[in-house]
């Protein structure tokens, strides 16, 4: 027997086993790598999709958020653009750092409307579901609370924005005193008659220097009636009772008041409005002029925060009336009324001379010098940076809260950027 043959013969056939076993081996592994790959890259898309829908989502929120601000800013009318007390039913399309947002309606307060949103540029599309309400503790929209549900486009993926959005107000310290003057206040003998009225409180004038009261009869001042006043068991009772004419001055004028007088004229426009002039024209002011065409922009202007940049002359005919319109106007009452009051604010940047007869419903301010010589009356209040020289005509000054209030409730208002964000 040739015992070397069978030797090769087995050796030969271990070889083709040991052959086989490696080519199971290897192609077990390279079947156990090809599903671990499939699996990763299956992985992998999952949760590229996932970040790009929350992405969406998260976008989608965002606009939102964008969308709330937008619709409070003043450009566009505020957050009660009816003057209704609530939030408006309507609003707009807006387009945003490239995201276009289709808000068609958003309804009442509380409730949610849902508008679709795309980015052509980030390949982006989404919806977003806004919730605005009002947050603020006396329900006057100084502060809403913005809650904005973002969709990815297939409705898989949510991300929530909330966050409680401050709205600027128009006049955050409101005077009151129907007149406040960082200088002098004097009325000449030229003048028939300067009356100042506060049937709301025990002042009437307050003055960083003096207070000269002319010679006039007819000058005098009235306050709220005190406590135990005869006249408030008059049918009907008295509104106001003498304070001060030009015999003796009384406690209601308070004058040479140091505390006002060593303020700039900065310090007292910030003091009043919240923020220094070149602020309040970007974020209140809804309308500038000049000092050669204010007339057409001032007379009968209603709801309007009106800024004139330099010294104005009001001459004959310039102006009638400010804070109403002519048709609700009436000069035959005392004071004038109007009964469809739209009370606004007038700046003037410089000096300002009122030479002809004219009613104001609102806040006057001037940072300069106010200069008097016809009829005026102001009803509301007004404030000086400079000195008030009444040198002709008579100077009424009615003042009125309520007319105040109107004011900062029809005013242009400005969304803060907020004070927090909570993510979900």
């Amino acid at each position: 027997m040739n015992l070397s043959y069978l030797n090769k013969a087995g050796f030969k056939a271990q070889q083709g086993v040991t052959a086989l076993l490696m080519s199971l081996i290897i192609l077990t592994l390279i079947t156990m790598v090809s599903l671990m790959t499939a699996k990763t890259v299956s992985v992998e898309q999952k949760i590229s999709g996932n970040e790009l829908r929350s992405r969406q989502a998260f976008e989608a929120a965002e606009a939102g958020i964008e969308a709330a601000r937008t619709y409070i800013d003043k450009v566009n009318g505020g957050p009660d653009r009816a003057v209704s007390g609530t939030v408006d039913a309507n609003i707009f399309t807006l387009n945003v750092d490239g995201v276009t947002t289709e808000l068609a309606a958003l309804n009442t307060v509380g409730t949610q409307s849902v508008h679709n949103i795309t980015d052509a540029s980030a390949n982006l599309s989404g919806s977003v579901t806004v919730t605005m309400t009002d947050a603020s503790p006396g329900s006057d929209m100084s502060l809403i609370f913005v809650s904005s549900v973002g969709l990815s486009a297939d409705g898989t993926a949510t991300r929530t924005i909330s966050l409680l959005m401050p709205v600027i107000s128009s006049i955050p310290n409101v005077p009151v005193n129907p007149v406040i003057s960082r200088g002098k206040v004097t009325i000449s003998s030229g003048a028939t008659a300067f009356n100042v009225f506060n049937p709301e409180g025990n002042t009437t004038l307050w003055v960083g220097e003096t207070v000269s009261l002319g010679t006039s009869s007819s000058t005098y001042t009235e306050i709220e009636p005190p406590e135990g006043s005869p006249c408030l068991l008059d049918v009907p009772p008295c509104t106001s009772v003498k304070a001060s004419d030009t015999a003796q001055i009384g406690v209601d004028i308070i004058d040479s008041e140091g505390s006002l007088a060593e303020l700039t004229t900065d310090q007292l426009f910030y003091n009043i409005f919240g923020m220094g002039l070149e602020a309040y024209k970007q974020d209140v002011i809804d309308t500038q002029t000049t000092s050669a065409n204010y007339s057409s922009v001032v007379d009968h202007a209603k709801n309007r925060f009106i800024y004139i940049d330099d010294s104005a002359d009001i001459d004959e005919g310039d102006i009638e009336v400010f804070g109403c319109a002519s048709a609700d106007f009436e000069v035959n009452d005392t004071p004038d009324s109007c009964s469809n009051l739209s009370p606004g604010v007038l700046i003037v940047e410089g000096d300002l001379e009122i030479t002809d007869e004219a009613s104001y419903f609102g806040l006057i301010y001037v940072t300069g010098d106010l200069g008097v010589s016809d009829n005026v009356e102001i009803q509301g209040a007004v404030a000086v940076g400079g000195d008030i020289i009444h040198t002709g005509g008579s100077l009424s000054v009615y003042y009125d809260s309520s007319i105040l209030t109107q004011v900062v409730n029809n005013a242009p208002k400005s969304a803060a950027a907020g004070t927090w964000r909570d993510f979900e």
